[in-house]
């Protein structure tokens, strides 16, 4: 069982490599090598004239020899097996050959002839299986599997005995490449009708090579199926006329009035039609929350489009503008397929539709569909784009009746003016119907009259009948929280974890991932079975939940404001715990686009009549801008917000009420520099002094600490202080030879089982909590509550300040600002530090992973030998660090903390050198023989030692980055002496080949491009005899890895500026 996952491994590589043959294909490439070495073989030892032992009677030695080779001619004829042999293999070659080269080239320039490739193959297969069998017939015929034993030569009327040699391996020799010739070609017949079935049921594409295009191009999400109710009504038909004259529609109607759905039964029929073209639904109204869609449709479809970094010009533009940008962008990179693509445009405000008419209208290869309820604000400008949609007409109910609801027909068309022939209110009016038993339709038209507005009074009445089938308070809580949430989709995970977090507030402490399922399908039923909501389904791994505008807004009506504030509360708990830093990975990317509206919805929920819960509502917002701040660096949206102040930070400061008097520090700061260390103190101690008068309830701290999600590293760390913990308490108690305090502690210890109680990735309890306490792995409540908003602000400021390293390391007034945030949560965390003699995780993160970054980066003598002592005492560290209560790092223990410091140890070496490097350059530029002492300085300098040796203990992963930075150094020595070059290319190579020893799957592309880059650059300083030739190969080995991943853009131009350099005169 341990060599499964070798050979696992070892067979994806294999098909990775294989990509212009099916799993057949390559057997049969396979079994060529024992047909050649049988071939030659053969032509040494078996079928040549030294073999054949002739006797004549009086001949001389001369003339003997010159007999036997006529005499072998004879018996050997002029087409001898090999020969024969030869032949057949050369011809399949030959094939091969044809079909392979025209085929690569094809691909490589992105022609889309994936299907005549394919069909290529099947032609060269049954090619080659007709040549396989013309051959073993023709052996058959020519050889046989006999070999006679003697041979009778005729030379001048006389007969010559002839003794044939090695009879035995010669006829094993026709036999085994017979026996081989027969397997390949039966071989070639199961291809060839792998081939046929898979082209003719279009399951997939044949060979891996057209498979990669597909993967590349069309993996994104396709739009969700409609709702299993709806039918080809007239407004279908409409729609469809419509598109076909022009390739922009914008559907306006009333919310229930079908548009989406139309949409999205359009959309089904053209993935029907087209199936290997981009078909995406995008589910953002505002050009701000279009930027989420695109960055997943960026992500999915592998577009060559790079966000990071290219929106300093557009500081200043409106978000519009940026939108507007991006999206020609992708116009322009999908026209490229030349294939038509469908976009779907959700719920559009009119200022997103007026952007997409823009870049979309009369570009024939798109087709956009625009749904809005805004129906007023399109007149002007979409004259002919318009359809309004009101929804069903009296033969469009009829058909209903008909085919889905017989039961009603008698008063259907009366129901459906009731409800304004509106699809969902005549959809769900029927079902509440069918669930209401003896309900007719006239009895509903009464119970709808007591309402304003028949459709409200419908969902509500729903929503009752839903209700009831909730089989207790938990269900009901957990459907309440679910109508909280925003219109866009609901993830399934989030779904999920809303479950187990209502299990646990009702005690189910051992819930189940089947009780999940259960619970979650149940919901799904009701919300279904009721029209509140839909299923949508994009792919066997994307299942979310869509509830429908009316019903929820219906419903939201009906609680009371009290019931509003407990289920608005609670979701912004559970949102606050799905998207923890900590417990979510920071590549969990499609995740966190999914759930960023759901969050901002969040943020903008109204909680004016909470006044009792004001404080603790306030931390929870403040909690979730900050980790909206997070999603947005992790998803790359960040480049799109240039502020350099944060939101969190500004309600932090106007939640203590510090704003004021944070300006009149600033305004008094003669120095007017805000990353001294005079400055930050200040401004720490200012805070403490706020951050004392405010007092966080203490509902809703056992809230925040006691219960909350978590992660396995949180679990084991926990267990092993817990373990300890017994350890100290049993040796103590053998030593005293003493029992325990009192039963009670004995009855603690006893109900303590961590390794039951906290499971990864399950939920922390108050009374895990209050057990973690006991044992020392938690802090009190009584102290948290001290605690718990000095360093609530210090996260904050920490998240912010690590902007620093997602904005491009920006220097000047915005940089300084980062590093401000980074040191001023240092300092905050000092101050806990100093007066509750706790250690919390950002004193240790704010240093580590903060502002000694920026120092080691400064090109500053004096802070990059700061950094480099401060690292070296925290690979020592022996403290015990805490968040939000719980002991999380211990960092003797964490391997993640060790391999940090041990890298930016190593990168604070490599700072030292080259900061000494470019001083000494500096003061002596223009002195010839500064350069021997500067090379000196380079290589023995202690900082380069100390890098080297350190070196050796860095994982592989880590050395692979640690030699392309030793590289870079070389080149930067490089006007020394051509040895530098030669220095840095062995370097270069050396990331290559860790990088390559890994799985295909394993590699890091961008790595292995700055690598080729690397050797590039060096072999063309470098012009030793061939180093161009060389040059010139890696450099297009890394320009094709940089588009077919699509990615290093600047990188390429950099590669092509070099390769044009080498080709000019």
């Amino acid at each position: 069982m341990d060599m499964l996952p070798g050979v696992q491994e070892s067979i994806q590589t294999i098909n990775e490599r294989s990509d212009f043959f099916t799993v057949f294909g390559f057997l049969i490439t396979i079994l060529f090598i024992p047909r050649v070495f049988i071939t030659f073989v053969a032509q040494a030892e078996f079928f040549n004239k030294d073999y054949l032992a002739c006797s004549p009677n009086n001949t001389v030695d001369s003339e003997n020899e010159s007999l036997r080779r006529r005499c072998y001619a004879v018996f050997a004829t002029l087409w001898p097996p090999h020969y024969h042999w030869f032949m057949q293999l050369g011809l399949t070659i030959g094939v091969l050959i044809c079909f392979h080269f025209p085929s690569l080239w094809s691909i490589k320039h992105k022609k889309n002839i994936s299907k005549n490739v394919e069909r290529g193959y099947l032609v060269q297969t049954a090619i080659r299986a007709i040549i396989e069998t013309c051959f073993i017939f023709s052996q058959g015929f020519l050889y046989g599997f006999d070999v006679a034993t003697k041979f009778i030569c005729l030379e001048d009327n006389e007969h010559i005995p002839c003794d044939v040699l090695r009879v035995n391996g010669k006829v094993a020799m026709l036999v085994t490449m017979f026996v081989i010739s027969i397997v390949v070609l039966c071989v070639h017949l199961a291809d060839v009708i792998h081939g046929i079935k898979k082209l003719k049921e279009n399951d997939g594409p044949l060979l891996p090579v057209t498979g990669v295009p597909t993967r590349l191009k069309f993996n994104c999400e396709r739009p969700p199926d409609p709702v299993e109710d709806i039918f080809r009504c007239e407004n279908y038909t409409l729609l469809e006329n419509k598109l076909e004259e022009q390739n922009v529609v914008v559907l306006t109607g009333p919310s229930g009035s079908g548009k989406t759905q139309l949409a999205l039964l359009y959309a089904k029929k053209f993935i029907n039609e087209n199936n290997e073209s981009k078909c995406f639904c995008f589910n953002s109204p505002s050009p701000e929350d279009l930027l989420v869609d695109v960055e997943k449709l960026i992500d999915q479809c592998k577009l060559n489009i790079h966000t990071d970094g290219e929106m300093h010009e557009e500081k200043n533009s409106r978000m519009a503008k940026k939108v507007w940008r991006l999206l020609i962008r992708i116009r322009d990179e999908v026209k490229e397929d030349n294939q038509k693509t469908l976009f779907v445009f959700d719920n559009a405000t009119f200022e997103t539709a007026c952007i997409i008419k823009e870049v979309f209208l009369k570009v024939s290869s798109f087709i956009v569909i625009i749904t809005t309820s805004e129906n007023d604000k399109f007149i002007e400008g979409f004259e002919g784009l318009r359809m309004d949609v009101k929804g069903y007409t009296k033969k469009d109910v009829d058909v209903l009746a008909l085919c889905q609801y017989d039961q009603f027909k008698d008063d259907m068309q009366c129901l459906a003016e009731k409800l304004d022939f509106l699809p969902l209110g005549i959809h769900a009016a029927c079902q509440y119907m069918i669930e209401s038993n003896s309900l007719n339709v006239r009895d509903l038209l009464a119970q709808l009259d007591k309402y304003g507005d028949p459709l409200t009074g419908l969902f509500q009445e729903s929503y009752k009948k839903a209700n009831e089938y909730c089989n207790n308070d938990n269900a009901k809580l957990l459907f309440n929280i679910v109508v909280t949430l925003s219109l866009d989709p609901i993830p399934f995970d989030l779904l999920d974890w809303t479950i187990r977090v209502t299990s646990y507030r009702e005690r189910e402490d051992h819930i189940h991932e089947s009780d999940i399922t259960q619970k979650r399908e149940h919901l799904l039923g009701e919300i279904k079975k009721f029209h509140l909501g839909t299923v949508e389904i994009r792919g066997s791994e994307n299942k979310m939940l869509r509830m429908h505008n009316i019903p929820r807004s219906a419903i939201q009506k009906i609680w009371t404001e009290d019931e509003r504030i407990k289920y608005f509360r609670e979701m912004l708990l559970i949102l606050d715990d799905q998207v923890d830093k900590d417990t979510r990975d920071k590549k969990d990317f499609l995740f966190f686009l999914k759930v960023i509206p759901h969050v901002k919805h969040a943020l903008k929920s109204d909680f004016s009549g909470a006044q009792s819960q004001a404080v603790g509502i306030k931390i929870l917002q403040i909690s979730l801008q900050d980790k909206l701040h997070y999603m947005y660096t992790q998803t790359r949206l960040i480049s799109y917000f240039r502020e350099s102040e944060s939101e969190a930070k500004e309600l932090c400061y106007s939640l203590i009420d510090l704003k004021e008097e944070v300006k009149d520090i600033e305004k008094d700061w003669k120095y007017n520099d805000i990353t001294s260390q005079k400055f930050i103190k200040k401004r720490a101690e200012l805070i403490n002094s706020k951050v004392k008068l405010l007092e966080i309830p203490r509902d809703f701290l056992k809230e925040l600490v006691c219960i909350r999600r978590l992660n396995s590293d949180d679990v084991e760390c926990l267990k092993r202080k817990m373990n300890s913990d017994n350890e100290e308490k049993s040796s103590k108690n053998k030593s005293d030879n003493v029992e325990l305090l009192s039963s009670t502690t004995i009855k603690e210890g006893m109900e303590l089982k961590p390794q039951s109680t906290l499971a990864p990735n399950g939920y922390l309890t108050e009374t895990n909590y209050d057990e973690l306490v006991q044992r020392g792995a938690a802090i009190s409540l009584e102290i948290m509550k001290k605690v718990f908003l000095l360093e609530f602000m210090a996260n904050i400021l920490y998240t912010h300040g690590r902007m620093y390293f997602y904005k491009n390391k920006n220097k000047g007034e915005e940089a300084n600002i980062y590093e401000h945030d980074l040191r001023l949560a240092y300092e905050l965390s000092c101050i806990i530090q100093k007066q509750h003699g706790i250690n919390i995780v950002m004193l240790l993160l704010a240093e580590r992973t903060g502002f000694l970054y920026i120092d080691v980066d400064s090109n500053n003598k004096e802070r990059i030998k700061h950094a480099t002592e401060r690292y070296k005492k925290l690979l020592v560290e022996k403290g015990e660090y805490y968040e939000k209560g719980l002991l999380k790092i211990v960092p003797r223990e964490d391997a993640y903390h060790q391999t940090r410091c041990q890298k930016q140890l190593f990168n604070c070496y490599l700072a030292a050198v080259t900061e000494a490097a470019t001083a000494e350059k500096a003061a002596k530029e223009a002195e010839e023989e500064a350069y021997i002492h500067i090379e000196k300085q380079w290589t023995n300098n202690n900082g380069y030692k100390e890098a080297k040796k350190l070196l050796r203990s860095l994982e592989n992963n880590d050395k692979a980055d640690a030699y392309i930075k030793f590289g870079d150094l070389e080149m930067t020595l490089s006007e020394f002496g051509k040895k530098h070059l030669d220095k840095a290319i062995v370097d270069y190579k050396k990331t290559l080949k860790l990088e390559e020893a890994k799985s295909h799957s394993s590699r890091k592309g961008g790595r292995i491009i700055k690598a080729i880059s690397g050797i590039t650059e060096a072999l063309y300083k470098r012009k030793n005899e061939g180093d161009w030739k060389r040059a010139k190969k890696y450099a297009n080995r890394a320009i094709e890895i940089c588009t077919t991943e699509r990615m290093e853009k600047d990188t390429k131009e950099k590669l092509q500026g070099i390769l044009d350099s080498m080709h000019s005169p």
